[in-house]
């Protein structure tokens, strides 16, 4: 398949405080579900409208690393296969510091990268080295 994003987005683990535009009150809240450098995607039991303007704080585990900002409603949509009473969102950033989502982003990647080694398998030799 066709990958529309310029961007890759990432799985992840985290917790998502979804509030309203002004960020006074709470909306609601999520599981982060992905994330990358235009926005994420979280789960949630709020369907939202799309184009919504929404401010958050997202909890990116295990890094303790919390980001705020703003960001659109871009999708809601009910996964299939998943319980009717849970939305799959994304959200597109509005207002958010990209140095502080490019720190999360190079996080991210480097813990795939060492699970990536720590998970290799090494291959016995088939000669004698010199």
């Amino acid at each position: 398949m066709h990958e529309r994003r310029s961007y890759e987005r990432f799985e992840v683990d985290g917790k998502v405080t979804l509030k309203d535009e002004s960020g006074q009150s709470i909306i609601s809240e999520a599981s982060l579900n992905d994330f990358s450098f235009k926005g994420f995607g979280f789960y949630c039991q709020d369907a939202f409208k799309k184009d919504v303007v929404i401010s958050f704080d997202i909890f990116v585990q295990p890094f303790s690393e919390t980001l705020s900002g703003k960001g659109r409603i871009r999708h809601t949509a009910n996964p299939i296969g998943f319980a009717s009473k849970v939305f799959n969102s994304g959200v597109e950033f509005i207002d958010v510091n990209s140095d502080h989502v490019t720190h999360i982003l190079k996080r991210i990647q480097a813990k795939i990268i060492n699970e990536l080694r720590n998970n290799r398998q090494s291959e016995p030799l088939n000669f004698l080295p010199y």
